[in-house]
Order: C-alpha cells, then sequence, then structure tokens
C-alpha cells in the first residue's frame, strides 16, 4: 500500500488523529461527535442525516479497518474511532425520532460510551463468533442498540416526571 493511501485511511479511522490521543481516544472521539451531534442540533439539521451519515462511513470503514488491521497487526487498535462515530451517530438518529435536545444528545452519549465499554454479555458472545475487522464496527452497533433501548426507557421515564 502506498504511504499517501496508508495516511488517508490512518486520517479517516482516526478521525483527523483523535485516536492517537495517548488517554481515553475513544471517549474523545465520542465527545468529538457529540459536538458535531450539538451542531446539527443547534442548526436544527433533520435527524435522518445521523442515520444516512452512519451508514456511509459503514460501508467506507468495515474495508478499510480490515486493511488498517493488517498494516498494523492489531485487533481494534485504540487509534481507531471512526466506529465510535457510526455507533453514536447512529444513537443519535434513534433518540432523535423522540426530540433532539442536549438533555438527550447527553443521555445518549453516556450510554454510548456506558455500554461500549462495559460490553454487556450478548456484545462478548458476539465478539467471539465475529471476525475481528467487522468486529470493530459490530460491537459499537451493539453498543446503541443497548444505549437506544435504555436511552427510549429513561426519557419517557424522565418525561412522565415533567
Amino acid at each position: 500500500m502506498s504511504g499517501i493511501k496508508k495516511k488517508c485511511i490512518e486520517i479517516f479511522l482516526t478521525i483527523f488523529y483523535i485516536g492517537k490521543i495517548p488517554f481515553a481516544p475513544w471517549t474523545f472521539g465520542s465527545f468529538f461527535w457529540l459536538l458535531v451531534a450539538y451542531f446539527f442540533y443547534f442548526f436544527q439539521i433533520h435527524f435522518f442525516f445521523f442515520f444516512f451519515f452512519s451508514l456511509v462511513f459503514t460501508v467506507i470503514a468495515i474495508p478499510l479497518v480490515d486493511v488498517y488491521e493488517k498494516d498494523l497487526q492489531i485487533h481494534d487498535h485504540k487509534s481507531i474511532v471512526i466506529d465510535e462515530f457510526i455507533g453514536i451517530f447512529i444513537s443519535f438518529f434513534m433518540i432523535g425520532w423522540l426530540e433532539i435536545n442536549i438533555f438527550n444528545l447527553i443521555l445518549t452519549f453516556v450510554l454510548f460510551r456506558f455500554f461500549d465499554i462495559k460490553k454487556p454479555w450478548i456484545i462478548k458472545q458476539v465478539d467471539m463468533n465475529v471476525l475481528w475487522w467487522l468486529w470493530v464496527i459490530f460491537d459499537d452497533i451493539l453498543a446503541w442498540i443497548w444505549a437506544w433501548i435504555l436511552g427510549i426507557i429513561l426519557i419517557f421515564s424522565f418525561s412522565l416526571l415533567w
């Protein structure tokens, strides 16, 4: 692979080197996308955009993760944060059909990070049976499902209290 192609893949998967931050790169990657989501919220960009953007990035990222991991010879390297983008944007899409507001964005961020870090039992089970390069993306998709389910429950619970 040429040096330019390798560098472009690295920039894409690390989201302009956010993934190279030496501590908590996945959280910083997620936080960066929280700020992007707030930008969308502030300018009233339709929440369907979150889904579309996530889908496009997933299709692009899956084969690039495979190439990058083969080059590094390390599975799910901490510098890969594109999967955080995909997971958190899908979470925002799923929460967004209710209402995009600051509370829901922060709730989604916290829940997504919690499930992405803690990896509930089903995510661990899938981890053992899915191809490595696909798993890098897929575990974040499963984390957003958990974040979405709990997020919906919490949002409805809080709405009953107001």
